[in-house]
């Protein structure tokens, strides 16, 4: 297993926050929501990723995790569970879940653009 804890902390570290891209796009409007790190732990094949303490990816055997200046990429995964409470009035502040198979995630600062 690899140890991404050290590139994930410096990118967050250096870049402060940014916008969250899915294996299915953009979470969100881009550029619009920077998100911030609440925690990252690496737990056997499991990599959990938390966002603004409200943010839940949990990466299934990721492969690779590298700081490409202004993105931070998550790639070579077998599966992505995310979770995430709704904003706003409207959400009641229910919990809700994604499952995605293999793909990409970025996080990517705002200054990018």
């Amino acid at each position: 297993m690899n140890n991404h804890k050290q590139t994930v902390e410096e990118w967050f570290s250096r870049e402060w926050g940014g916008s969250l891209y899915l294996p299915d796009g953009w979470f969100g409007r881009p550029y619009d929501n920077q998100h911030c790190l609440s925690s990252f732990r690496q737990i056997n094949n499991r990599t959990e990723l938390v966002l603004d303490n409200h943010l839940h990816l949990v990466f299934h055997c990721l492969e690779r995790v590298y700081d490409a200046g202004r993105e931070l990429h998550f790639i070579g995964f077998t599966e992505l569970e995310f979770t995430w409470v709704g904003y706003g009035e409207n959400s009641k502040r229910k919990s809700q879940t994604i499952k995605y198979g293999a793909g990409d995630v970025k996080v990517v600062a705002s200054s990018s653009i």
